[in-house]
């Protein structure tokens, strides 16, 4: 490490509230290059993202289960309204060949 590294290195390791708002400046000034920088970070790395990804939503659950059942709930109102959209009609309680076959 060359000397005029380790003088920035150290001025780093003091200043972290500047570092982060150095960064906080740069990803807002640049944020097609954090894009950029990050979808190569993810794929390069995806094994490793995937199950960091994982263990955090398993926290997130954990921490909040009322949260999480909430948002199954949500998730599942989408998905039948994706359903009802895309036949264009609500879904029927039971197989409309059942029904035709009770007739």
């Amino acid at each position: 490490m060359s000397g005029g590294y380790a003088i920035v290195k150290a001025w780093r390791k003091k200043n972290p509230d500047k570092v982060a708002a150095q960064g906080r400046r740069y990803r807002a000034k640049h944020p097609d290059k954090v894009v950029a920088i990050q979808k190569t970070y993810r794929d390069k790395n995806w094994e490793e993202v995937v199950a960091k990804d994982a263990e955090r939503h398993a926290r997130k659950r954990k921490a909040d289960p009322e949260g999480a059942r909430r948002r199954q709930v949500e998730w599942r109102a989408r998905l039948e309204q994706r359903y009802t959209e895309a036949a264009g009609r609500p879904r029927p309680d039971c197989c409309d060949l059942w029904v035709m076959r009770q007739v």
